[in-house]
């Protein structure tokens, strides 16, 4: 079982609105699709980025 997660590091506003990049395909090796997107705070003069991961539905 695969839980979406969340990962944010830095200090930011919170307004995650550039996607840097986003993968999706069986990342894990466990026969069922996943998908990671890395997000990053454009507004932030420290280049925030967050990182989600979650099952697709399939």
């Amino acid at each position: 079982m695969l839980l979406p997660a969340v990962i944010t590091w830095g200090q930011s506003s919170g307004t995650f609105n550039v996607v840097v990049k986003k993968v999706k395909g069986d990342l894990n090796k466990d026969g069922k699709d996943d998908l990671v997107t890395v997000m990053q705070d454009a507004g932030s003069s420290a280049g925030t980025y967050t990182i989600s991961a979650s099952r697709t539905a399939s």
